[in-house]
């Protein structure tokens, strides 16, 4: 992983981040590193955040509470893993990346899955000509990875689209909307059926 300019700081941050993967380091050194930091008026949390996310997902998980959503969508970590796959595409990083791409799309970090899958396409034709399947198959189940995080990913903003529709244009069923999910059940499940309709003024149920 690189960037352009990399402040002293955000190398010592890298460089513990890369010994908590190795194991020499308990991730709570970085995570504090990260805190000491961030009160640096010239620290970027966007940044460090992705330093965190491509080589320890464990500092990152340590760090996002303390990371703004602002900066959180300024990450660049799909590009970055994008860019890399060529050159780190064993066992270990798939893996580390997996649960890297897993845990951002969770936590309000932005993952191009479109470039991340042309990064693994591109790095499997640079592998065709000399690599055997076994030294391929990493990469093989991170593209599946992928493609059923694209699969899920956007069935649940097909999800997310229709009842946010349902908000705007259906004010009575909107009401009925909030209650349910008050309720821990979405409208159209069968807890919905227990919410009453509305009445009118005259003890009537409204139409």
């Amino acid at each position: 992983m690189s960037h352009p300019i990399r402040s002293e700081q955000e190398e010592h941050f890298e460089q513990l981040c890369l010994d908590v993967d190795a194991g020499v380091t308990h991730e709570q050194e970085a995570i504090e590193y990260f805190e000491t930091q961030s009160h640096d008026p010239d620290f970027d949390a966007a940044i460090w955040l992705d330093i965190a996310l491509y080589h320890a997902p464990e500092v990152a998980r340590g760090i996002i509470d303390f990371v703004d959503e602002s900066d959180r969508a300024r990450s660049d970590i799909a590009q970055t893993i994008a860019d890399n796959l060529d050159i780190a595409y064993g066992d270990d990083d798939c893996e580390r990346f997996a649960e890297t791409l897993s845990f951002a799309l969770a936590n309000g970090v932005p993952v191009d899955l479109d470039v991340l899958l042309d990064g693994c396409n591109r790095a499997l034709d640079d592998l065709e000509d000399w690599a055997d399947e076994e030294t391929k198959e990493p990469l093989v189940r991170l593209r599946e990875t992928l493609m059923e995080m694209q699969s899920g990913h956007g069935a649940a903003r097909r999800h997310f689209l229709d009842d946010t529709r349902l908000l705007i244009t259906r004010p009575v069923r909107a009401r009925r909307f909030v209650r349910a999910y008050r309720a821990g059940c979405a409208p159209g499940r069968r807890a919905s059926a227990r919410i009453p309709p509305p009445s009118t003024s005259d003890g009537r149920s409204a139409p």
